[in-house]
């Protein structure tokens, strides 16, 4: 190979030397370069999945805390019935100033739950 490479004319000798050189850049390059570019991007693309995963997480465990907190409630509320359910619902109405004028509505559901009309909230 020696002989070869000497027997060659200088301007040759050059063409080959740098077709040489280019070979063996882009043999690293393609070997050692582009893999770990590679895997630097695709775990870049992983942390920030993860990042807005965990903010769903943190957003997810806000509101479990929240229903955690108003569980006792709302299962006081389901225990009693759908007669306390509608005093609450009556009552949610006279705060948040919704006016309800069915009097009648009022004491047929009243009565169903078993109370007098004049005791029902108004």
């Amino acid at each position: 190979m020696k002989d070869w490479f000497a027997g060659l004319e200088p301007r040759e000798r050059l063409l080959v030397s740098g077709g040489g050189v280019v070979l063996l850049v882009l043999l690293l390059y393609l070997m050692i370069w582009e893999p770990i570019a590679g895997n630097y991007r695709a775990l870049n693309d992983g942390v920030a999945e993860q990042k807005k995963t965990l903010a769903w997480m943190k957003q997810a465990a806000a509101e479990l805390k929240l229903l955690q907190r108003r569980a006792p409630v709302l299962r006081a509320v389901l225990a009693v019935g759908p007669c306390y359910q509608w005093w609450i619902n009556r009552r949610a109405r006279v705060v948040w100033g919704r006016p309800s004028n069915a009097s009648n509505r009022r004491a047929a559901r009243a009565s169903r739950c078993g109370w007098k009309a004049s005791h029902s909230i108004r």
